[in-house]
């Protein structure tokens, strides 16, 4: 019997979690039991995407000089 999951997850842009304007999801199934929806997942828009891009194009330089370490805690 199939297990459907009424998460819905937001979008993680420019350190905030955000709600996403794109009306469109896709499962995320549970890879032990594909059966099992553990939730939807957004499947942002072109802003969205757009938005993600430049923050992380902005926060490249800092987090490249950041030793590993530092990085994983």
């Amino acid at each position: 019997m199939a297990t459907i999951a009424t998460r819905t997850y937001p979008l993680f842009i420019n350190g905030d979690w955000k709600e996403s304007r794109s009306p469109k999801f896709i499962e995320n199934r549970n890879p032990a039991r594909t059966d099992e929806v553990l939730g939807l997942v957004p499947l942002a828009s072109e802003d969205e995407v757009a938005e993600s891009i430049q923050s992380a194009a902005g926060a490249f330089p800092a987090w490249r000089r950041t030793p590993a370490p530092q990085r994983g805690a």
